[in-house]
């Protein structure tokens, strides 16, 4: 079984590539820090400490501001690893590794943003509705709730975000028909435009507890710097022919962490779907 050393390059900088597309909370998240991580390490993120603001009196006391440190460890790690028929055509049709690519790098995007979700609970609020059944008329009093309680937190106005299910973006879509409002766009990578005073994103993976029919989704909402995630794909091995067998194959190590940095920057709140009764 031999070993390819030069396409693994290629191969991995188009899973990178693609999983940077997919990610959808991922994206979100603050991904500030660049360098090389290895699994099981921890990082130091640095932010930086706020001034004191002071009246003045004529004179001037210097204040000596230490820089915010978090550390974040990489404790996560998931691989693939498959099976391919013609390796020849992997390696010399651009195309053809693309699509195995974009598949590799889907699988991935799914683990990260599933863990990323789960950080809803570590939120520093829970927006509690009057009630948490959602309709056309409740789902824009309830987003704008979510805003008053992020900007009571002095998180500004050009740096919010939501995450919602695909079920609330209709809602909010017939809200836009019903309430003179309009979502724009098409959804790009989870992304369907500024509502609300939100940039929003639309995702599948949002933590929900209950059966399918009746199940309540924890959708969150925050500044771009209440998560901080890091992640990078570290190894990536192309074979020419696996044992016994006569397809070839590629496997692909993915490290990466994720935590809350920011709690006060971060919230969520119970959503039901309702059904309509007035369209």
């Amino acid at each position: 079984m031999s070993i390819y050393v030069s396409t693994p390059v290629i191969f991995s900088s188009k899973v990178l590539e693609e999983l940077q597309k997919e990610l959808v909370l991922g994206k979100i998240a603050n991904k500030e820090y660049e360098g090389e991580l290895e699994y099981g390490s921890e990082i130091v993120l640095t932010g930086r400490g706020k001034p004191t603001i002071s009246p003045y009196t004529g004179t001037v006391t210097w204040q000596n501001i230490q820089n915010a440190q978090i550390t974040l460890r990489v404790d996560q790690q998931y691989y693939f690893a498959q099976t391919i028929e013609d390796i020849d055509e992997f390696q010399s049709n651009i195309d053809y590794m693309a699509g195995y690519a974009k598949d590799g790098a889907h699988g991935l995007e799914l683990k990260v943003d599933d863990y990323i979700a789960g950080l809803y609970s570590q939120s520093g609020h829970a927006v509690v509705l009057d009630d948490n059944d959602v309709d056309v008329d409740t789902a824009i009093g309830d987003i704008t709730l979510m805003h008053t309680v992020l900007a009571e937190n002095d998180v500004p106005e050009n740096n919010m975000w939501i995450c919602i299910p695909p079920w609330l973006a209709d809602k909010l879509e017939l809200a836009g028909l019903y309430h003179a409002q309009k979502v724009a766009g098409e959804v790009v990578n989870g992304f369907i435009g500024h509502i609300l005073h939100f940039d929003v994103y639309v995702s599948n993976n949002l933590k929900y507890a209950g059966a399918l029919a009746d199940r309540d989704h924890y959708v969150m909402a925050g500044s771009y710097d209440s998560i901080a995630y890091v992640g990078q794909i570290k190894k990536t091995d192309i074979f020419d022919k696996l044992e016994d067998t006569i397809a070839g194959g590629v496997r692909m190590l993915h490290v990466w962490g994720a935590k809350v940095v920011k709690p006060k920057e971060l919230v969520y709140a119970t959503m039901k779907y309702a059904a309509e009764t007035t369209i």
